[in-house]
């Protein structure tokens, strides 16, 4: 949760990986971040336990859920949790918030036929963003608000009309203003390759002043707030060209609209973060030689390479993060808040994970997989985590 020219020939021939496992350069204090796991018992119940980085002081978070927990995520400062339990349906029906002490609050509940998506801490960790859809259609879908208290609950976006969903894309620096799309479909909602055009807005958290900051043609993908508040970053992709992505950056008004990097093909994943400098965007890619946009949409294991890359978005240059040949992709998990150290896992072509989520310099050194999840007394233990990173 819930999340991109210069180096053309490097990016697209990046077939190694940059820093070499094992590299003494440092990439941030291992211990210092924290780990969430779904963990599933007996009967079909599932909890959450939280762990140290390094593997020390398993406690758990939340309280047993019949249907398990759809989504969870750290607050900015990794004292809380928020997480999404699932319905009979399938569907989230409830946001918990947990403190890494231990106590447990039930803040907002799905209205009736409705289910919670998109749910987004705001920056001071002290209120959370989401949606409300129901289930049946996308029609009908806005944007609430709540303390992590479960106090102060209000809707700040009007419901959607038909064949129409709304996005949240997260909070303004300052937490007073919110990011979020509105998608119109031309038959059948939250299918994207049927999307026919999407608007980014603002609006405060109250409610108050929506403005329009973007529209672009087909689906919204990612839209991320600057860390100085004065830009917006979002992603366009083209289905038409084998899912060609590439990052916008526009001001809060509307203006100087510029795209930044070269397109990639962005298939295996579409995340896209600021660094908490603001130098900088991070995003995975998917490249064939010379050319990350391939004319033929099948990948060759032997000459293609993927992994997550950084465009400068101040001199326009991309260089690579981390890399390796294949097919497959990186999603990122998290960028520690000192710009130093981020997660991220590899998946294959299909997004099946592969091997143990991952830590790396944001250089690309220090390179190293996570410790393995916690063992569980008669319990399965998810093995993808929510990551915090100081």
């Amino acid at each position: 949760m819930k999340g991109w020219a210069g180096a053309r020939a490097a990016l697209a021939c990046g077939v190694v990986v940059w820093a070499a496992l094992g590299s003494s350069a440092a990439a941030g204090d291992p211990e210092a971040g924290k780990l969430a796991y779904q963990v599933h018992g007996p009967r079909g119940r599932a909890w959450i336990v939280a762990v140290n980085i390094g593997g020390s002081s398993v406690r758990r978070l939340v309280p047993t859920s019949r249907h398990g927990w759809s989504d969870f995520d750290w607050s900015p400062n990794g004292d809380k949790l928020a997480a999404e339990r699932t319905a009979e349906n399938g569907f989230a029906d409830a946001i918990y918030v947990a403190t890494d002490a231990g106590r447990t609050q039930l803040v907002a509940r799905s209205m009736r036929r409705t289910h919670i998506r998109d749910v987004t801490w705001s920056p001071t960790s002290s209120r959370l963003a989401f949606v409300r859809q129901p289930t049946v259609s996308c029609a009908g879908s806005s944007v609430w608000v709540v303390g992590a208290d479960g106090k102060h609950l209000r809707h700040v976006t009007r419901p959607t009309r038909a064949k129409t969903t709304v996005w949240v894309g997260g909070w303004s620096p300052s937490g007073s203003r919110l990011l979020y799309a509105v998608t119109s479909y031309d038959y059948e909602c939250a299918r994207s390759d049927n999307a026919i055009r999407s608007t980014l807005f603002t609006v405060g958290a109250d409610g108050r002043r929506p403005q329009v900051v973007a529209k672009f043609g087909g689906q919204f993908w990612r839209a991320v707030w600057s860390p100085s508040g004065s830009q917006i970053a979002y992603l366009e992709c083209d289905f038409a060209d084998l899912f060609s992505c590439r990052p916008s950056i526009v001001n809060l008004d509307g203006k100087d609209r510029r795209k930044v990097g070269e397109a990639v093909n962005m298939f295996g994943g579409q995340d896209l973060a600021w660094t908490p400098d603001g130098g900088e965007l991070v995003l995975p890619y998917k490249c064939a030689p010379q050319r990350c946009v391939p004319q033929l949409p099948d990948c060759d294991a032997t000459t293609w390479s993927n992994g997550l890359r950084a465009i400068d978005v101040t001199a326009n240059r991309t260089r690579p993060i981390v890399s390796r040949s294949g097919c497959g992709s990186a999603d990122l998990l998290a960028i520690s808040r000192s710009s130093r150290t981020l997660a991220f896992r590899w998946t294959t072509p299909d997004g099946v994970i592969a091997g143990r989520p991952m830590l790396a310099g944001l250089d690309g050194s220090n390179v190293r997989p996570l410790a393995p999840p916690p063992k569980v007394a008669a319990a399965r233990v998810d093995p993808v985590p929510a990551v915090y990173l100081p």
